[in-house]
Formats: C-alpha cells, structure tokens, sequence
C-alpha cells in the first residue's frame, strides 16, 4: 500500500477529507519507519468500526510521518511544561 501511494499517477490523494498533492503523500510515505508503522498499527488496533481498511492505514500512516518529529520530542516538553507548572513559572 506504501509503494503504490508512491508510485500512484493521480496529482491528488484524498486524506481525512483533504486534498493533498502528490509529492506531499509520496514524502510523508518516505518517512515512514519502523517507529511510524507500529505507531499506526496500534493506533488502527484500538479503532473501532473501520470501513475502508486501507484508507484508514495510509490516513494514520500520513499523519504518523508528518508529526513524528512532534511525537518523538513530546516527553520532553511535556516534561519542561511541568517543571515550569510546578515550580510556579507558568500559569496554565
């Protein structure tokens, strides 16, 4: 499913109701890895009545690539939020 969203012709993918270009699917499937695909299979194994299996992986695939960077340094701005929270430098 990956390579084909590669190599599709069509100018266009359809993804979360959005139109988006080509070369933005085809570079958000290149940075898929081993952390982007297991992040999406266990988002897929807690979703509940999916009708278009594909669809649905690619959608998560996207959204898993293009905020990998966001999801990797999560801990450490969650961590710097709560120092901040705590020690009463940031009101919230």
């Amino acid at each position: 499913m990956i390579v084909r969203q590669i190599f599709s012709a069509t100018p266009y993918e359809k993804i979360c109701n959005q139109q988006f270009p080509r070369e933005a699917v085809k570079s958000a499937m290149l940075k898929v890895d081993n952390t982007v695909l297991t992040n999406a299979i266990d988002q897929i194994s807690h979703a509940d009545s999916i009708q278009n299996y594909e669809k649905y992986l690619i959608s998560t695939l996207f959204n898993e690539a293009n905020g990998k960077t966001f999801k990797e340094n999560a801990e450490s701005r969650w961590a710097d939020f709560a120092v901040k929270r705590d020690l009463g430098r940031f009101n919230a």
